[in-house]
């Protein structure tokens, strides 16, 4: 493991082990005290069932998780890198949070604990890779310079919490160059600064999918990428790349500057 950070509303626990440390903080009688946790320093973890980073609280406004610009959680191995428990929480990410294997490892989980009433908020401005799992009522903001490398499970846990996109946000539903959709739980919406970026296997003709539960209003941009640029032949290619079961709108959405080539232009059609 990496850190545990408890806080309970009786006897607080401090315990040692190689390679974990858990801090408790609360009191004999009434709340614990508020889990405020700040990664300074990079964590690695491996394992079924590890984590980098635990926080969990019975308090009413925390835990508070910030990963800090220029440090990298990451799990390998079936770990997760950060999960947070409690009723009101929070991560904020300026570093980087990521996984060894996008089919197997988690980035990130949130979970009420069977509180009644759950509120989850991430806001990003560093880079998320992989699997995103939340409870309650949540938001997913994606800031103009953050990065989003989705895995194959995007769950905000209702279709209506909402992510909002203002920077880049990508899907890598499998390892390498393989092509795999992205489920997305939630809503989306990406603002006139937001980018989508869909990867394009002139190979074998597959791209980038991403399924959303809810609505999507998709402003700014789309960045094609091109996989196994190699294979590129005569002709032309039409492939879905997003899909909205509660309604999809993209009127504001325009290929990325600089995308066209000589040998390669784009377009965008709704149906």
């Amino acid at each position: 493991h990496g850190v545990f950070f408890y806080s309970y509303g009786f006897v607080g626990v401090l315990d040692s082990f190689p390679y974990r440390m858990l801090f408790g903080s609360g009191h004999c009688i009434g709340g614990g005290g508020e889990v405020a946790v700040n990664v300074n320093a990079s964590i690695l973890v491996s394992g079924q069932g590890s984590k980098g980073v635990y926080a969990r609280s019975v308090g009413i406004s925390d835990p508070n998780v910030t990963i800090a610009a220029g440090q990298n959680v990451v799990s390998f191995n079936g770990a997760t890198a950060v999960e947070i428990v409690g009723s009101n929480n929070n991560l904020n990410v300026l570093g980087t949070i990521g996984v060894g294997n996008f089919s197997t490892d988690t980035a990130i989980t949130i979970d009420g604990a069977g509180a009644p009433s759950v509120l989850s908020a991430i806001n990003n401005s560093g880079v998320i890779a992989g699997n995103i799992n939340v409870q309650g009522v949540a938001t997913l903001t994606n800031n103009s310079l953050g990065a989003i490398y989705a895995g194959p499970i995007l769950n905000l846990g209702s279709n209506t919490n909402l992510i909002t996109n203002s920077g880049l946000l990508g899907s890598r539903a499998m390892n390498g160059a393989a092509i795999a959709p992205t489920a997305i739980t939630g809503s989306l919406n990406q603002t006139n600064t937001g980018t989508l970026e869909v990867r394009l296997n002139q190979a074998t003709g597959a791209t980038d999918v991403f399924n959303v539960s809810g609505t999507a209003s998709i402003d700014g941009s789309i960045l094609p990428v091109q996989l196994n640029g190699g294979s590129v032949a005569p002709g032309s290619l039409s492939s879905t790349f997003i899909t909205a079961a509660g309604g999809l709108s993209a009127d504001g959405l325009q290929i990325a500057s600089g995308s066209n080539t000589a040998i390669m232009t784009y377009g965008l059609s709704q149906s």
